[in-house]
């Protein structure tokens, strides 16, 4: 099944708070990004690539982790992502059917 995007005139409620999220990273949370950025680069190498980041956000983990390709609602951290260099789409994950052993992507 295809999903469709959100609409043209919704909004996401992390729309309002994008800058305060994204600056958060910079200051109080600084150790937390590098702690869970060391985690995920542990489990994610020698995974097939590419990748898609599922909630990408600001983009600020998907550049950091090398991820070219990220999915969010909000058009404000979209907005970020593409900044950083990540080829980001305005999409809700719910929306998607994810493919499994019975019904793989066609």
């Amino acid at each position: 099944m295809m999903a469709t995007s959100t609409g043209k005139g919704s909004s996401s409620p992390f729309d309002s708070n994008a800058a305060a999220y994204d600056a958060w990273f910079d200051g109080e949370g600084k150790a937390i990004f590098a702690v869970e950025l060391e985690a995920l680069r542990r489990v994610s190498s020698g995974l097939p690539r590419p990748w898609l980041e599922v909630g990408v956000g600001s983009g600020r983990f998907a550049q950091a982790l090398g991820i070219e390709a990220g999915i969010d609602p909000s058009r404000k951290l979209l907005k970020m992502a593409r900044e950083r260099g990540i080829i980001a789409f305005r999409a809700q994950a719910e929306e998607y059917s994810l493919p499994t052993a019975s019904a793989p992507f066609s």
